[in-house]
């Protein structure tokens, strides 16, 4: 089905001059000011810059990243979905141009949509949430209002909080005797960096998402991989309950739902680490996905184990 293309600009006066916007437009503040939303940016060698955006707009977060063009130092700014045909993803484009004694801000939004009911959606959203994006802009760049932090708002992340698996969810564990360290397995656990480590050479990114508690409940993590198309796909999770050293169960936030239940114990002279995903029953192909998950999760446990176990890991050879 060939996609049908979407086209929304509004562009509104400002009272502050270019010099003074350009920074706001440029920078992941613009992006945090859309309602319910935060943005930031994570740097991608060799040179890319991506801008990560966290939003609530209903029931269900939802989380973009885009790559960042400066097309026109000074005037304008152009974040791409990475990957997509020209006439799927999206375009942002965010410009500024002087005018008068202040400055007039611009937003074109490009979008690729199925059909015509999701031409129709996308459109009525954008022309919405323009006026409302380019007054939040010019409040923040003319000092009627302040820039977004660069941590994650409480409320947003609270808004995150993933809710527990409803019914009798379905679970997949395993289990691996490691020979290192409790402390080195736990650090591993934690550390977001382990993901990429363990993707065996694979492009990815991980970090944990600015403003949330470190090594606490409600830490929140992203996981930034590439696709053979090109195309980036971002998974955010968060530690929901944790006993520091010996247990924590992260869940993914957004869908799909699944849960991830981390336990660690001295086995004789080693550290055995134990995990269990856990996921909704009410799910179509019930058994292809337990036969995925288990495999998943014996995969997990013993690529923890070779990372730590590996001479040259950084959480190598601890007793």
């Amino acid at each position: 089905m060939r996609a049908r293309s979407v086209r929304v600009e509004r562009s509104q006066p400002c009272g502050a001059p270019v010099e003074q916007v350009w920074p706001l437009l440029r920078g992941p503040g613009a992006l945090a000011l859309r309602p319910r939303s935060f943005a930031f940016d994570v740097a991608a060698p060799p040179a890319a810059r991506l801008r990560v955006v966290l939003s609530v707009p209903g029931m269900t977060p939802i989380f973009v990243v885009y790559e960042v063009r400066e097309e026109v130092h000074g005037r304008a700014v152009s974040l791409t979905l990475p990957g997509r045909q020209p006439h799927g993803g999206e375009v942002l484009t965010l410009s500024v141009v002087p005018e008068r004694a202040g400055s007039r801000v611009e937003i074109q939004v490009r979008a690729g949509v199925a059909n015509r009911k999701g031409q129709a959606v996308v459109t009525d959203y954008w022309q919405q949430a323009l006026p409302l994006w380019l007054a939040g802009l010019c409040d923040v760049a003319e000092g009627r209002a302040p820039l977004p932090d660069d941590g994650m708002p409480a409320g947003l992340q609270a808004a995150c909080a993933p809710a527990a698996l409803s019914g009798q969810p379905e679970e997949a564990s395993a289990s691996a005797a490691i020979a290192a360290s409790a402390e080195a397995v736990w650090e591993a656990v934690c550390a977001p960096e382990s993901a990429v480590l363990m993707a065996r050479g694979a492009a990815g990114l991980a970090g944990v998402i600015p403003g949330t508690p470190v090594r606490q409940v409600g830490e929140m993590q992203y996981f930034i991989s590439r696709l053979d198309d090109g195309q980036l796909r971002l998974t955010v999770t968060m530690i929901k309950e944790l006993s520091a050293g010996r247990f924590a169960l992260i869940s993914t936030v957004g869908r799909p739902s699944l849960e991830m239940l981390h336990h660690i114990a001295p086995d004789g002279l080693d550290t055995r680490l134990g995990l269990t995903y856990r996921w909704p029953a009410n799910i179509p192909d019930r058994q292809a996905v337990a036969t995925s998950m288990a495999d998943a999760v014996r995969h997990k446990v013993q690529a923890f184990k070779d990372l730590i176990e590996n001479p040259d890991s950084p959480w190598a050879g601890r007793r």
